[in-house]
């Protein structure tokens, strides 16, 4: 069951096109998404018009409430370091698993094996 449904939205800056027209969408609140796209294309304002920060026309339902709280970077080199160790952690996992599969393979007396 969905639990934030949006019908026939249709909301557009004063200064351009309609960023959504007739927009129809149900999402499943259990569900983890992630929302991606290149810049201006209107990922911020769907968020925007779930917080009821513009006026729009269509129905927006939702058994959930949304907040708001951007998140302020105050040292980018710290965020950069951790994915860094995040990914180098990744790789090492991976590499830790072939190892043990190798290493089971080779007891069960498999000579050869393809990556």
């Amino acid at each position: 069951m969905s639990d934030i449904h949006i019908k026939n939205l249709t909301f557009g800056y004063q200064t351009g096109d309609n960023v959504f027209e007739n927009l129809n969408l149900s999402i499943n609140s259990n569900l983890k998404l992630g929302l991606t796209g290149i810049n201006g294309q209107g990922k911020s304002t769907l968020f925007k018009l779930l917080l009821n920060k513009f006026e729009y026309s269509g129905n927006i339902q939702s058994t959930i409430s949304f907040v708001h709280f951007p998140l302020q970077i105050n040292n980018k080199q710290i965020i950069v370091n951790d994915l860094t160790n995040a990914y180098i952690g990744h790789k090492a996992a991976k590499m830790m698993k072939r190892s043990k599969s190798l290493e089971a393979r080779h007891n069960k007396g498999i000579k050869s094996v393809t990556y």
